[in-house]
């Protein structure tokens, strides 16, 4: 009777053993589950705000890259319409070449955007070419004279400038970029 009570005794406290072990498992999995939910979740939010900064650094990008043609476009609209009033034959075909570029620019812009918005992948590289900075300078300069001139500016490109290797549009882009700004924002007090 004494052993089969000590087997009996011994059954229960290995039966209450498993129990506690057991409980303590769920227990360490529950903690395990619950730490791996907080890393995801942590993990999943950081990302999120990484790529909402992102966006909105590329919004703004965007934004500008669209403003700066249309305002080119609008101020060239106006005087074509002040040309054409005047019957200013010459600078009608002038204002009327820098409105076509600059629409082909934006559109350009908006073919480049598609392919960005539906993911596609872009099977064409950049078009590198070999570019003289001072002609590329000076055609940017020929586009934007009639602006300038409007607003007093006098643009003056000094050589010698280097001839790289890289992608003519973006590299007209820039320059375009920077004269509209010089010319938009310049001293009107100021006599160069």
């Amino acid at each position: 009777v004494f052993d089969e009570t000590t087997k009996l005794a011994n059954a229960q406290s290995l039966g209450l053993d498993c129990l506690g072990i057991s409980q303590r498992l769920g227990h360490a999995v529950r903690t395990l589950m619950q730490t791996t939910v907080d890393t995801f979740v942590s993990q999943y939010t950081a990302t999120i705000a990484e790529q909402t900064t992102r966006l909105d650094s590329f919004n703004r990008m965007l934004m500008h890259e669209l403003r700066t043609p249309l305002g080119t476009l609008l101020f060239a609209a106006e005087l074509l319409n002040r040309s054409e009033a005047s019957g200013d034959r010459a600078s009608c075909v002038r204002l009327a070449g820098l409105i076509q570029r600059n629409l082909e620019h934006l559109s350009g812009s908006i073919r480049g955007l598609e392919r960005l918005v539906f993911a596609e992948r872009l099977v064409d590289a950049p078009n590198r070419q070999q570019v003289h900075i001072g002609a590329m300078a000076a055609e940017v300069a020929r586009q934007l004279g009639d602006m300038a001139h409007a607003r007093r500016v006098e643009i003056r490109i000094t050589e010698p400038l280097p001839t790289l290797v890289v992608d003519a549009g973006q590299l007209e882009l820039v320059l375009m970029n920077l004269l509209t700004n010089s010319i938009k924002y310049s001293d009107p007090g100021a006599p160069i």
